[in-house]
């Protein structure tokens, strides 16, 4: 096919599996791309079959040769047209607010139209693009794919056991909406990233490297996508949107979680492949842990928090800089932290400071944790109380989480309401009440707490496994030393008594 005299031959760069070449030759005034591939062949046959099945759907390059096997090198190669355009991921960062927006609204058109191709059941492709093995789907599927990459995979220990957990647990809880926002199986291009799609004039000149597709949800293209710094441009993600649904695209009002839930697949594998440098095995734990960490997907925290990449690791300060200037919150550090040097003014430099500092880092954690199951901290805390003693009565258990009686009040009757809790006569003493968790209430409180474990020891994560236990040992010396000022309620403003003269009027 190359035929006349080779002028010129460069390698392409962004492809990490296969050998891309730009072709230059004496008689032609267009480049060819010769593709080589080297990570699996069988694919070659998969990809031209695809491009065909585009069909003006979408910006494809043509196959002119090939795929075939060389006899003498025993590589498959193939010959295909050559793309204009600039890599999505090296224009996007150069662009402004407006550009960006419409740049988005690009993308998201495209890809409802590779959306659009329908197949009767998700599952990966043969070399004639029937659907060979099924996608197990929902929370079983997600679960599962964590378990073999995270527990039978070196994942878990890079990621920690208590993550491991967390990420277990948010799995079962998540994953079956995964599974609710398929709705049918759909083309998905499984690598859909800023290094395979071409631009230019603000438009998509090509979609590169079909080699991973498979019949699926649309949620797992938005979550590749939407991996900084791509994800962290709210001008591109709203045009996009806005692309998307134009062009018929169905996309959820939950589409941003789905493609988070989605993208743990493949932070997963990234996490358990064996040679995972440290790079890629830290941004992979990143993303897994900002995902877990924010269940009930508020996007302006959650879009800001995922500090990482794909293929590099960007400081704040570079995110920044690329997607113009968004305030960006590193995905180990609570949302509203101070900024990098943000060290303490010394004259707060003093246990009260430091400790009512520590209490609002605990509580601002934490609360994003329970409110994703509905509950307030305090009622969390009554809960996981009631699991483990089955003998608390209101003033017990008042005095087990240490709050007055009026606020234990108020959490018992708000459990009580959402049918985690039941009262029950006290055999010992007829008069009294002894509180009890229903199963309800106890299959919450197994779903919520590895994540609560999991939010504490991410606030901990400053320190090293002695100095928590020491941090833990000196607290409980302070605490117990000085438990009779411990009382609940303490410090407040006493309501201001009202004046004879007031009531009379009332």
């Amino acid at each position: 096919m190359v035929g006349a005299p080779i002028v010129r031959a460069e390698p392409v760069s962004g492809g990490l599996a296969n050998t891309n070449l730009r072709i230059e030759r004496a008689d032609a005034d267009q480049p060819i791309l010769l593709r080589i591939y080297r990570r699996d062949p069988a694919q070659a046959g998969k990809e031209a079959r695809l491009h065909a099945l585009m069909g003006g759907r979408a910006p494809v390059p043509r196959f002119l040769d090939g795929p075939r096997l060389d006899p003498a090198t025993g590589e498959t190669f193939a010959v295909l047209e050559w793309m204009p355009g600039e890599r999505l991921e090296q224009l996007l960062p150069r662009l402004d607010a407006p550009a960006r927006a419409a740049l988005g609204r690009a993308v998201g058109t495209v890809l409802a139209s590779v959306h659009a191709i329908a197949f009767d059941r998700s599952g990966f492709f043969g070399a004639d693009l029937g659907i060979g093995s099924s996608l197990p789907g929902g929370a079983e599927g997600l679960v599962g794919f964590l378990r073999r990459c995270l527990l039978e995979g070196p994942g878990g220990a890079r990621l920690g056991a208590a993550d491991t957990r967390a990420a277990l647990a948010f799995a079962a809880a998540e994953g079956d909406r995964l599974a609710a926002g398929v709705g049918r199986a759909g083309l998905v291009h499984g690598d859909f990233n800023g290094s395979n799609i071409l631009v230019a004039d603000g438009r998509v000149t090509a979609l590169l490297d079909w080699e991973f597709a498979f019949a699926g949800s649309p949620a797992f293209d938005f979550g590749n996508l939407l991996r900084p710094p791509a994800g962290l441009c709210p001008a591109f993600v709203a045009g996009l949107a806005e692309g998307y649904a134009g062009a018929g695209g169905l996309l959820p009002p939950d589409w941003r979680r789905l493609a988070a839930i989605a993208d743990l697949y493949s932070w997963a594998d990234f996490l358990a492949r064996p040679d995972a440098g440290d790079a890629l095995a830290r941004d992979a734990a990143a993303a897994i842990r900002a995902t877990i960490a924010a269940p009930c997907w508020d996007e302006s925290r959650c879009s800001t928090r995922l500090t990482v990449a794909k293929k590099k690791v960007f400081s704040s300060k570079e995110f920044s800089l690329k997607c113009g200037g968004a305030s960006l919150t590193s995905s180990s550090s609570p949302s509203g932290s101070p900024p990098e040097n943000g060290t303490v003014a010394a004259p707060h430099r003093v246990p009260g400071h430091l400790a009512r500092r520590f209490y609002q880092v605990f509580v601002g954690v934490l609360s994003e944790v329970t409110a994703s199951a509905g509950l307030l901290p305090l009622e969390y805390a009554a809960l996981a109380s009631l699991d483990e003693r089955r003998d608390l009565d209101q003033k017990r258990l008042a005095e087990h989480i240490g709050i007055d009686t009026t606020s234990v009040r108020q959490v018992i009757e708000g459990l009580e309401a959402k049918g985690l809790l039941d009262r029950r006569v006290d055999p010992a003493d007829r008069r009294a009440r002894i509180l009890q968790i229903t199963p309800t209430g106890e299959d919450l409180r197994r779903r919520v707490r590895p994540l609560m474990l999991a939010a504490q020891d991410r606030i901990l994560s400053a320190l090293s496994g002695d100095e928590r236990a020491k941090l833990i040992e000196l607290l409980l010396r302070v605490v117990e030393t000085n438990a009779s000022y411990a009382r609940p309620g303490i410090g407040r403003r006493r309501p201001r008594k009202r004046s004879s003269a007031t009531a009379t009027k009332e």
